[in-house]
């Protein structure tokens, strides 16, 4: 459930449009200041521990593939995203130069991403089997020059990456959602967020 790590959000972020207030003198004080997460806000955070089953994947695999316009890329996507247990943006936003597919390393084919781009500010050598191989050689093939893997697939007024965006993906997994609902208590769009998570691996 993300009610308290929203909650905890709303609540930090309020702080700090307060406390920008207080140093441009445009309020005398903050009156979120005294307030905190455990007790005012969504209370301890704890991490996600549910992981998909078998079932479960298969499940979102077969409602993907029956959902007109889905798209390959997408489907691709979330195929990355369950073998490489990378998360969503740093997969997304990776660029072509990052991947070494004819394996010219001692680890073979590998995904050099790198610590910028990483939660915690770590580089990462990611070793890539042959079907992943495949599946990022189909997208290269498929991105018509672009630096990036998943390219951009409409013009973006506001120019905000340069990279397909990141609410993509869920986007065309709520339209599999609104045509076929998952069973059980997981929706497709859960799906895709558990499907970049460790315990899947």
């Amino acid at each position: 459930m993300r009610a308290p790590t929203a909650a905890n959000d709303l609540l930090r972020f309020a702080r700090r449009i307060f406390a920008f207030g207080v140093r441009r003198r445009f309020v005398p004080s903050s009156p979120a200041a005294d307030f905190t997460p455990r007790l005012d806000g969504g209370g301890t955070e704890r991490p996600r521990r549910r992981a998909l089953s078998t079932d479960e994947l298969a499940q979102l695999f077969e409602k993907n593939r029956e959902t007109p316009n889905f798209g390959e890329s997408n489907l691709l996507a979330m195929k990355l995203l369950l073998a490489l247990c990378a998360r969503k943006g740093e997969l997304l936003g990776a660029t072509r130069a990052e991947f070494d597919l004819e394996g010219g390393t001692q680890m073979g084919a590998v995904w050099h991403l790198p610590g910028s781009r990483t939660k915690t500010g770590e580089s990462l050598d990611i070793p890539l089997v042959p079907a992943v191989v495949e599946w990022l050689s189909a997208l290269r093939t498929s991105a018509s020059g672009s630096d990036y893997v998943f390219q951009k697939r409409r013009r973006d007024p506001r120019e905000r990456v340069a990279h397909v965006g990141r609410d993509t993906l869920n986007a065309a997994l709520k339209r599999v959602e609104s045509r076929a609902p998952m069973t059980g208590t997981i929706t497709s769009t859960s799906a895709a967020q558990r499907s970049s998570s460790g315990p899947n691996c």
